[in-house]
């Protein structure tokens, strides 16, 4: 008797297994008006450009990735197709599912006066649609070129990145763009000026930190509050303070590279135990400093003889207690100018 009764329930089981799963791929071949059964607000979105601050011409790198928090299996489809296809053959995003041209566009580009830039539509539609199965605690994503997408992004200007995809049913994060000519800064203090190189492509959020910081005058009449001959001179601090941090108390993950600390490299100070302290403070180093290589995050270069001069005449003055110069080393101010795409 007990056999029978397992039997029987065993082959409820499968009948509801079987019935459950013909539900689903029935209502994924549905209409466009079912098609999607799943509530999508569940899944998140995220874009992150590999750079905020693009020279002319070059690619814009953005990384779309999709996280499902949830315990169960989401089904991420898009609208209009004919017909689905669930048996994807290899794992990722779909680049239709970032760059989707239908009636409600997935990836949104506005100007800066927050106009929204049309960039056409693709002239063919897929009678086919690519279904992703997102496993439960799952993400899946692509990192695409933009520029290719978007011809206005070859044009300087500020633009606001927001990927909406499967008919604005998720919504991402907005980033902002700038695109135009690369930029060096030029210090100017009592003893001369002293002109930087950045590093864009090792530590992009740093330089811009940097350029934001440096173009709203900042910087202007602060000091290098630190000199520690043949190490660094240090500044970008406001009262001089050790600890001191940006007005609105932003502060940056560390983008550690593969440069090297030699005499005129620029980088961030932080606390020494805390990797994200990183806020308005850098330091300038005098000569080569291996151990602090991929410790703090490189950001530029000196160039010039007439910067280096100017920086020895800084490691040169006399010091005091806690390593701060006797005399006040005025930061008169930090300039920004186009750098040439061929320098």
């Amino acid at each position: 008797m007990n056999s029978a009764k397992n039997t029987i329930a065993k082959s409820s089981r499968t009948i509801r297994t079987i019935l459950t799963a013909w539900a689903v791929l029935a209502a994924c071949g549905a209409s466009q008006s079912r098609a999607q059964n799943i509530d999508a607000t569940a899944v998140t979105a995220e874009i992150r450009a590999r750079q905020s601050i693009v020279l002319i011409g070059s690619p814009i790198w953005v990384d779309f990735t999709l996280h499902n928090p949830t315990d169960q299996v989401a089904v991420l489809f898009l609208k209009g197709s004919q017909s689905l296809d669930l048996n994807v053959p290899e794992m990722g995003l779909p680049l239709e599912h970032v760059i989707d041209r239908g009636e409600a566009k997935a990836l949104v580009v506005l100007d800066g006066d927050g106009r929204e830039i049309d960039f056409g539509r693709s002239s063919e539609t897929s009678p086919k649609s690519i279904a992703v199965r997102l496993a439960p605690q799952a993400c899946v994503g692509l990192r695409v070129d933009v520029s290719k997408h978007c011809s206005a992004l070859s044009k300087p200007g500020k633009y606001k990145l927001k990927w909406r995809p499967y008919g604005g049913a998720i919504q991402s994060n907005t980033i902002n763009i700038q695109v135009g000519a690369l930029k060096q800064a030029r210090i100017e203090t009592d003893y001369g000026p002293m002109t930087i190189d950045f590093f864009y492509e090792d530590a992009p959020r740093h330089v811009e930190n940097f350029l934001e910081l440096a173009e709203s005058g900042f910087y202007d009449n602060l000091t290098f509050h630190r000199i520690v001959e043949g190490y660094l001179i240090q500044g970008g601090a406001l009262d001089e303070k050790p600890d001191a941090v940006r007005p609105d108390g932003n502060r940056l993950e560390p983008e550690f590279n593969d440069r090297q600390f030699t005499k005129g490299t620029v980088a961030m100070a932080r606390r020494k135990n805390d990797p994200n302290s990183a806020s308005c403070q850098f330091f300038i180093c005098g000569s080569r400093r291996a151990e602090w290589d991929g410790v703090y995050t490189v950001f530029g270069q000196l160039v010039g003889e007439e910067s280096f001069a100017t920086l020895d005449q800084l490691m040169g003055l006399a010091v005091g207690k806690h390593d701060r110069p006797k005399k006040k080393v005025y930061i008169r101010a930090v300039r920004t100018q186009d750098l040439a795409k061929d320098e």
